[in-house]
């Protein structure tokens, strides 16, 4: 392989992202890649479809590395010899020979450049040379400039069936959106790779914004991303269906089901980069972005994911806030471990937080058998200067089921207190107060106390 341009692969070296062991036969693509060889090939996919590797095997199948020229695009040498219009020149210089020239990672080009580019190529073609051009979708803008050109898009990459089966997984089982090729065949380097590709600035802001939509949620309908990637048109969808099939995008039945990615991953391809796409592709802040996918994750039932989505992009004082909002749910359904995680990312002693805060800390802790933590919290709640009187029945409820003997005439003022009032639905706290109270006359008095209380009160979880 021959060198051209600084950056480009020297001779005899594989090009960049193109690693040994990691080539794999792709014997249809190189027959549609052969189909017509007097055309430009372009291949035309986001990062994690085996672009490179592509053309790579075709550069080693048909011209075994000889006379094969690989232009590195993202090298500032390619802009700088395209301004200058010496691209044709320089290759012409360095053989007479028919040969192959790769022109990988095809930068952003303006109209007038684009315009040098399609002159390059169909110089080349006139001398019989070939040319593939490799590029992620947002880019091409060549569909006009190259009309008899040859295409290999996302979807043609995607791995069949055999390749499948091949790799151990059943087609049956697969979607479109499990099938992209560093899925996989890359493990988790094949995901990060993907996961980058998301925050390239190749993509636009609209399309980058809509992706992650759907990778968070995993699945759902249009307007369900619309709600957050506003003005989502339909020729964005289209273009979304067309060249990101990882999201799982269908315009048929307007709904999504994509290859959901970790929020790990998600984090480490987004991080530093979501509130800019957020600013310029919505009108919400990313961390109210966040904080409302991660409340329609809960609404789902994805109390795991919604939390660490949390944990990973908002900061403290916003996750607070989120918690504060959502606890009530988790407790209801049970699921307080996922949340009390979330709160424990918060610090060893967190500050400024809400007496409604602390107490539903408090019940978690109850709940996951750490007493002398919820007593604490407990605690804490009533003590806090904004604490209502119906927040401290509930607390001193929580205090008095640890066993604190921490301030007991306090404990038992509170519940006396909230005994002779009405709190709660149904009064369900104030009867949970008369309960706690009778404990220590025995069981008579707490079953007639008990049955003092009404259907309201039943339901409530404090009761």
């Amino acid at each position: 392989m021959r060198n051209f341009i600084t950056d480009a692969a020297c001779c005899g070296r594989r090009p960049k992202g193109v690693k040994a062991g990691k080539l794999r036969s792709r014997p249809l693509l190189l027959k549609k890649m052969m189909a017509d060889r007097g055309v430009a090939r372009f291949i035309v996919a986001p990062r994690g479809f085996g672009k490179t590797s592509l053309a790579f095997e075709y550069a080693d199948s048909i011209f075994d590395f000889k006379d094969v020229f690989w232009i590195n695009g993202q090298s500032p040498c390619f802009l700088r010899d395209l301004d200058n219009g010496v691209v044709v020149s320089r290759l012409f210089e360095a053989t007479a020979r028919r040969s192959l020239a790769v022109f990988e990672d095809v930068p952003y080009l303006d109209d007038e450049r684009s315009d040098e580019f399609s002159r390059v190529i169909d110089e080349l073609l006139a001398k019989d040379w070939e040319v593939v051009a490799v590029m992620t979708p947002a880019l091409d803008s060549f569909a006009e400039r190259q009309n008899d050109r040859a295409c290999i898009f996302a979807r043609d990459l995607l791995l069949d069936d055999a390749e499948l089966e091949a790799a151990g997984a059943k087609p049956r089982d697969v979607a479109a959106s499990g099938r992209v090729p560093s899925l996989v065949w890359g493990g988790e380097e094949g995901v990060e790779i993907l996961a980058e590709g998301m925050r390239s600035p190749d993509m636009p802001a609209e399309i980058q914004l809509a992706v992650f939509v759907m990778e968070v949620l995993g699945e759902g309908t249009i307007e369900d991303v619309c709600q957050f990637a506003h003005g989502l048109k339909k020729d964005t969808r289209r273009f979304i269906e067309e060249h990101y099939p990882y999201v799982g995008l269908d315009l048929v039945d307007e709904c999504f089901s994509a290859h959901e990615l970790s929020i790990d991953a998600l984090s480490r391809a987004f991080h530093g980069v979501l509130d800019d796409i957020a600013s310029r592709a919505g009108s919400l802040g990313h961390d109210v972005l966040v904080s409302r996918l991660a409340s329609m994750l809960a609404r789902r039932g994805r109390f795991s994911r919604a939390c660490a989505l949390v944990e990973a992009f908002c900061p403290r004082r916003r996750r607070s806030v989120w918690i504060e909002a959502e606890q009530g749910r988790y407790l209801a359904l049970g699921e307080v471990a996922s949340m009390q995680r979330l709160f424990d990312s918060l610090g060893d002693r967190p500050s400024g937080l809400s007496p409604a805060l602390l107490l539903g800390t408090a019940v978690r802790l109850y709940l996951l058998g750490d007493r002398a933590g919820a007593g604490r919290f407990a605690w804490r709640a009533i003590r806090h200067p904004h604490c209502t009187e119906e927040l401290a029945c509930a607390a001193a409820l929580t205090a008095h089921a640890c066993d604190s003997h921490e301030r007991a005439d306090r404990l038992r003022a509170l519940l006396e207190n909230a005994a002779a009032r009405d709190f709660g639905q149904g009064g369900a706290l104030s009867h949970a107060a008369r309960v706690r109270l009778c404990m220590s006359e025995g069981l008579a008095q707490v079953v007639a106390a008990l049955d003092e209380a009404g259907p309201g009160a039943w339901a409530e979880p404090a009761y």
